[in-house]
């Protein structure tokens, strides 16, 4: 009958828009990590350039390590975001 259809399609609507809701959460919550991870990259590098992590060396590495861990959030949030919208 039609009103059953009308039921079925409101029913898929609904899960629709929870399958895109939580999809939009986890774009939103990959992305708040990776910005936190470029924030932290962006405190280190100021805090080498101004020579607050001692000699040149071991603050290059600790800017590399740091790098490395926005790398993989990063990645992270692109394996996140649909090829399409």
């Amino acid at each position: 009958s039609i009103a059953a259809n009308n039921e079925r399609n409101k029913a898929s609507d609904s899960d629709e828009a929870k399958t895109l809701d939580m999809k939009s959460y986890r774009i939103e919550y990959a992305l708040n990590e990776c910005l936190g991870y470029l924030g932290e990259t962006d405190v280190l590098i100021g805090q080498g350039l101004r020579g607050e992590l001692g000699v040149s060396a071991p603050a290059q590495l600790a800017i590399l390590d740091q790098f490395r861990d926005t790398r993989k959030e990063f990645d992270d949030f692109l394996r996140v975001v649909p090829e399409k919208f």
